[in-house]
């Protein structure tokens, strides 16, 4: 079972802290892990265009072969369950 599958049965609201966290574990889904935390953060802001459009598209109808942004991570499940979150 993939990780990215799972869901609380309770969400709460994560908040201006949270929000770093969801961010800086989506970079780490990037291989982008070495740098400091707050440089994890820019990389997802600068990419925040990937991140919606993944989120309202998972799936490229127009080319259902060619695989997503989210797709090419390291734990890819993870990284669209995180992408999710974060278009939120």
């Amino acid at each position: 079972l993939s990780r990215g599958l799972l869901c609380f049965g309770r969400g709460k609201p994560l908040g201006e802290r949270g929000l770093f966290w969801i961010k800086v574990h989506l970079a780490n889904q990037f291989g982008f892990d070495k740098a400091s935390f707050e440089d994890r953060v820019a990389w997802v802001e600068e990419r925040m265009d990937k991140v919606l459009d993944n989120a309202a598209e998972p799936i490229d109808q127009a080319n259902p072969t060619d695989p997503k942004w989210w797709a090419t991570a390291d734990c890819p499940w993870q990284a669209l369950a995180t992408i999710f979150d974060l278009a939120e």
